[in-house]
């Protein structure tokens, strides 16, 4: 089978998605797919190898760049760029592909070939970008979004897009959606809550799967790494993510610097956003542009791990810290209540309680062998989430597809 995956941002770009795209790639590719990815991250200096599968990198185009500051994270907005559709249609023709896998906006723009070409193109979910502009489902004044209008959504978004860009974004999204969206054959999901947010907020013809998400599990990755030199001595609680107030990285620092006489530290990975706190507690340690091995090597050696977001899709890290048999503490929103069970792979609790939060973390902190046995039973379940098993449930989705 030749399998095209279309992502905005791609290696050496960091992110869940590009992670997530990476590793079904990869193991697309070791079960005898052919494998191109079609992304339009330009290269870095730094390249990463990945056995069977070619990376093509495309333009933008003028009209994409306006407005974007950073040139190594290209933004494609949720509707068509005509350039870039024009430069799908050589790439497609070249490469004789049997189907696409679409994984962010630039999907917009092989819509309109879609007849033309006549490649089935299957959209993977992996958050709420179908019909958030922020792909968050988080309204700007706080809390959970109370329903999607032209002026909300743009009002919402104007924090992250600025006012015209924000516009642009929303009414380009809600016309690409009704004039495009029946074009794609079969959505798949990462979550059910992904899922059942998509199916509520926009009316698909398309059938719809719930799949997962694959991590790497073999052998090889899960052997000890060595300590990363940015980690602090000691132990220490692990934060992964985006360094924002909607990772709930707040909260986690007012529980922090108030939890009773420990003297385990706090490191927090993640990336710098508008949100970032400028002050931090004592014995708290930020680490930015992270690879991803030696993120899994702070897995290793950390007490838990801690993700009290406020929005999430599934909980990317989550899942690899199940993988690596460490406990998680999350907060009870999106897809982290289906890879995190109450009291028996880690502790769910309330999204914003600080209260209940430091209670959770001061009870695996005084009690170290529940952390250890919370972490053993998140690594028995992790293999339902393997690369291969994911990468199998979806074979069946396109086989499926390509019989009819």
């Amino acid at each position: 089978m030749r399998i095209v995956h279309l992502v905005d941002l791609f290696s050496p770009s960091i992110g869940g998605t590009e992670r997530v795209v990476q590793d079904l790639a990869l193991a697309q590719a070791f079960a005898g797919e052919t494998v191109t990815v079609i992304t339009l991250t330009p290269a870095g200096s730094v390249e990463v190898d990945l056995p069977g599968v070619t990376v093509l990198r495309l333009e933008l185009g003028r009209l994409g760049r306006l407005g974007i500051a950073d040139p190594t994270r290209p933004f494609h907005p949720p509707f068509p760029l005509w350039h870039v559709t024009g430069e799908l249609r050589k790439a497609l023709a070249a490469l004789d592909a049997d189907v696409i896998i679409a994984h962010s906006w630039i999907v917009y723009s092989y819509l309109p070939l879609r007849e033309e070409l006549g490649i089935p193109v299957v959209w993977y979910l992996h958050d709420f970008l179908l019909s958030c502009p922020k792909r968050t489902k988080l309204y700007e004044p706080g809390g959970p979004c109370p329903g999607a209008s032209i002026r909300r959504c743009v009002s919402c978004s104007t924090s992250q897009y600025g006012v015209v860009k924000a516009s642009v974004v929303t009414v380009g999204q809600r016309l690409a959606n009704s004039r495009l969206l029946e074009r794609v054959d079969h959505i798949l999901a990462n979550s059910a809550s992904v899922a059942s947010v998509g199916a509520a907020d926009l009316s698909f013809t398309a059938p719809l799967t719930v799949v997962g998400a694959p991590v790497a599990l073999s052998e090889s990755r899960i052997g000890a790494r060595k300590r990363p030199e940015f980690l602090p001595d000691g132990d220490y609680v692990l934060f992964v993510g985006q360094l924002s107030r909607q990772k709930g990285l707040y909260e986690l620092l007012e529980v922090f610097s108030a939890l009773d006489g420990s003297d385990v530290g706090l490191v927090c990975i993640g990336t710098r956003q508008p949100s970032t706190p400028t002050q931090w507690p004592p014995k708290t340690t930020i680490a930015e542009d992270v690879s991803h091995e030696d993120v899994l090597a702070a897995f290793e050696y950390c007490r838990f791990g801690v993700l009290p977001s406020h929005a999430e899709g599934l909980g990317l890290v989550a899942l690899e810290a199940a993988g690596l048999g460490r406990a998680m503490i999350v907060s009870d929103v999106g897809g982290l209540t289906e890879v995190v069970e109450n009291d028996v792979t880690g502790i769910v609790v309330p999204v914003g309680e600080t209260l209940l939060l430091s209670a959770a973390m001061q009870r695996l902190l005084d009690d170290p062998e529940l952390a250890r046995t919370m972490g053993l039973a998140g690594r028995q379940r992790a293999g339902a989430m393997a690369d291969t098993a994911v990468a199998g449930r979806i074979r069946e989705v396109l086989e499926g597809l390509l019989r009819t």
